[in-house]
């Protein structure tokens, strides 16, 4: 028993402790030390259930501006695809134009080459040479469509 002593306490035997006199007052500090840790754990609980919320609610706004994203890289998809189908059209346009272009140029330097030729001189007054508008831009029947 002396060897016991001198281990200190079994498992199964408790210290006494000082201020442990007939053990209700061990109770009470037990029941201040269980309170204790019941309201620590609940702000615990309504701490993590705020963050929780926050964190959702940051969640969403990822989510919504993932979305919204999405939907303007397809409108801007949608817009480029637009684009590139003006600028083809245009590009064609603008070759059928200079064709034609060169072609009146040549008509036209044909016919005053003509009339140098018989005449000796050009038979257009100075003035009455045709623009340059007149050439690149066929008159138009007034449809106003392109």
């Amino acid at each position: 028993k002396q060897q016991d002593s001198l281990e200190g306490p079994t498992a199964t035997e408790t210290p006494a402790s000082p201020e442990a006199g007939d053990g209700s007052e061990d109770s009470s500090t037990l029941l201040e030390r269980l309170r204790a840790l019941e309201a620590e754990n609940s702000a615990l609980s309504v701490e993590n259930d705020n963050q929780r919320k926050q964190y959702e609610h940051c969640l969403d706004e990822v989510a919504n501006q993932v979305v919204q994203a999405l939907l303007t890289q397809k409108d801007l998809k949608e817009e480029c695809v637009k684009l590139r189908t003006r600028v083809f059209d245009l590009e064609q346009q603008n070759r059928i134009l200079s064709v034609l272009f060169q072609q009146r140029v040549k008509m036209s330097t044909a016919s005053v080459s003509q009339e140098v030729q018989r005449n000796g001189k050009a038979g257009i007054p100075a003035g009455q040479w045709p623009s340059l508008l007149s050439l690149t831009c066929p008159r138009s029947s007034g449809s106003g469509t392109e």
